[in-house]
């Protein structure tokens, strides 16, 4: 085995000094495709698993359930196998490594690598353990498709028998969950390795999405009803009439069908 390791590491480097003589040019293009390369490979592989997790269906022919039927998994027999075995083992945990390959994917289209990548895949293996353990006791929606609960199998095995050992010490039994939930956050943060500025690029997007939601939703409310856009503009619950005007009494405005609604002594057009 050590000399494999070995061998391998001397291929490495054998590579590393033949591309030592190409011109920095070549070798700057040849990282750079390498890196787009890989990020690509990360990104299909999250969307990949994304789908194979929506399109579940327990029924489906895997290693836990042999049926003759074709698999209803949008990506097959493969696709329902993984989806039922991280879902039964995990369970909703089994989410985190797509949005760890999309982080890293993301990074390394970017031509950004991910520094210390061992220690982030040993962070999120660890990171699904401890979520998995925490949502044990979490409520189960009616359509949840697999037996165990929100953290799967790891989470039915592990949580009692720590639960119980630490109520013999006194400590209540949402104690571990609070912890586990905790330290699997810190986890996450460090496997998905993004930087700070990357964090607030994260953030940013994220406000103006539910910024964006929030607007269409107040759109939806002003259409609704021609008094409740009154109340917005006066500030007060106020009836809105429509007021047939002839065309000549109407100021110039860019649709001639345009509504014109009267609230007190305000008018205004919509």
């Amino acid at each position: 085995m050590v000399a494999k390791a070995q061998s391998g590491r001397g291929i490495a480097r054998g590579i590393a000094g033949k591309l030592a003589v190409l011109p920095e040019p070549v070798r700057l293009f040849a990282r750079r495709r390498a890196f787009e390369l890989a990020g690509a490979a990360f990104i299909a592989s999250a969307a990949a698993l994304a789908v194979a997790l929506v399109s579940y269906d327990s029924l489906d022919k895997s290693l836990n359930n042999a049926t003759g039927s074709t698999p209803a998994n949008l990506l097959g027999y493969t696709g329902a196998t993984i989806a039922d075995l991280g879902l039964q083992s995990f369970g909703i945990v089994v989410i985190l490594p797509v949005l760890a390959l999309l982080a890293w994917g993301t990074r390394l289209v970017r031509h950004t690598p991910v520094p210390r990548f061992g220690l982030r895949v040993l962070n999120l293996l660890l990171a699904i353990c401890a979520l998995a353990f925490a949502l044990h006791n979490a409520p189960v929606a009616p359509g949840w498709p697999i037996r165990a609960g929100l953290g799967g199998t790891f989470g039915d095995l592990t949580f009692p028998f720590a639960a119980s050992w630490l109520a013999g010490f006194g400590v209540p039994t949402v104690a571990p969950a609070i912890a586990a939930g905790l330290a699997a956050l810190l986890l996450l943060f460090s496997a998905l390795g993004l930087s700070r500025d990357e964090w607030r690029t994260v953030g940013t997007g994220m406000a103006l999405g539910l910024g964006n939601s929030k607007l269409a939703d107040t759109n939806l409310f002003l259409a609704s009803s021609p008094s409740n856009l009154s109340a917005v503009i006066l500030g007060v619950s106020l009836p809105a009439t429509i007021s047939s005007t002839s065309a000549k009494d109407k100021p110039d405005t860019p649709n001639e069908d345009a509504y014109w609604f009267t609230a007190s002594n305000i008018s205004f057009a919509v």
